[in-house]
């Protein structure tokens, strides 16, 4: 598809050169390009309402304008080398909808989209949102200022707004150990994965011991989690070097579905017992004025996240994240959150872990000291 529409682009160069009026309209075969000049009106808006065209056809913009437009049509648009629009691109009509452009193309207000849509954005810049419900956003070329995983909202969440709750699977019961070896069984963890979680493992740790200075108590898992999630919402060049990061191109290549191999993981590892627990727990907490994609909420289900809305300008927002911390660790963590209201996105990962020592210490009995002709030993009992 995108060899015979940059073959068409060709062809639209040598046209172009040639259109002079406002509304120029060619014909290639059986296609028509329209082609809409700034300097003969800025208002796009009303050019478009006064254009006639059909189904599918190549609308080609050029020039700066001072609005956006709507298109009632299913079409492929085209911003010619430099072009702004100063206002936000509208699409009626579901479909696949093409947004290119031939250099440095810049849509400032964003774009809104029908239900069902396919929207190619390839090298052109998008400063703001995409708005829509189930719209799928393929992005190539320049990046954008859109994160892929959201789309804008006019009605921000008030407090914190649970958009995704995940439901946890049952783990087996301590003891239980032919349940146990059925639920390790059943959620066999890829070799993949486990692999590239070994040698994140091992990179990354050798990073943070390069600050000597400082103690540190670090879950890679932890990170390597929080890391799988958001590369599940990213795209391009972004969504590559995250998976490469975390180990899983190859696993990738060859089909496997990242996200589900997490799943899987989280299922084996799993326990949720008064005598023992093994708990993860990673939420994605977005600005207000934004909304997920639906398609990242199956990302997020596939891997147990949840998803939550918040006002990063509100005072409490930080209040609202650290008691997120504290309810997952079972109220271990009582973490002093800062958030800035610049904010717009943050990721979160939380691990409990209560496991029964295999020779518990007491702390009732006092020291006991034995000794020897030439010997003594000393044997002390301490809480952990």
């Amino acid at each position: 598809m995108r060899k015979r529409l940059r073959g068409v682009f060709v062809a639209l160069l040598l046209i172009l050169s040639l259109c002079a009026t406002s509304v120029a309209v060619t014909e290639e075969g059986d296609v028509h390009h329209l082609s809409i000049d700034a300097a003969d009106g800025a208002d796009l808006d009303a050019r478009v309402r006064d254009l006639v065209y059909t189904e599918d056809e190549t609308i080609i913009l050029y020039g700066s304008f001072d609005t956006g437009a709507t298109f009632r049509e299913k079409v492929m648009v085209i911003l010619w080398e430099g072009t702004v629009v100063s206002g936000p691109i509208t699409f009626e009509k579901g479909g696949e909808l093409f947004c290119y452009t031939l250099g440095d193309g810049r849509v400032t207000g964003g774009v809104r989209a029908a239900e069902g849509t396919t929207l190619w954005l390839t090298d052109v810049e998008i400063e703001g949102a995409v708005i829509g419900d189930d719209v799928r956003v393929s992005v190539s070329g320049k990046e954008t200022a859109v994160l892929p995983i959201l789309y804008a909202t006019t009605t921000p969440a008030t407090g914190a707004e649970a958009v995704f709750l995940p439901e946890v699977p049952v783990a087996a019961a301590f003891g239980d150990y032919p349940a146990l070896r059925a639920q390790k069984a059943e959620n066999s963890i890829p070799d993949e994965l486990r692999k590239a979680i070994m040698e994140f493992t091992g990179t990354s740790t050798v990073e943070l011991l390069r600050a000597p200075d400082k103690n540190l108590c670090y879950s890679p898992l932890s990170l390597y989690y929080a890391l799988l999630l958001t590369a599940g919402g990213a795209r391009g060049t972004t969504q590559a070097e995250l998976y490469a990061t975390l180990g899983l191109v190859e696993a990738i290549q060859g089909g496997a579905n990242p996200a589900e191999m997490a799943g899987t993981l989280y299922r084996n590892i799993h326990l949720d017992d008064t005598e023992c627990a093994l708990a993860l727990a990673h939420a994605v907490w977005l600005h207000s004025e934004y909304q997920f994609w639906r398609e990242y909420l199956d990302v997020a289900a596939a891997q147990y996240g949840e998803l939550y809305r918040i006002d990063f300008t509100d005072a409490l927002a930080g209040g609202y994240m650290a008691r997120w911390v504290a309810d997952k660790t079972r109220g271990l963590l009582k973490p002093a959150i800062q958030n800035t209201q610049d904010e717009r996105l943050a990721i979160f990962n939380a691990i409990y872990c209560k496991v029964p020592w295999e020779k518990p210490f007491y702390t009732a009995r006092k020291p006991s000291i034995s000794r020897t002709e030439r010997r003594s030993s000393a044997i002390f009992f301490a809480a952990t």
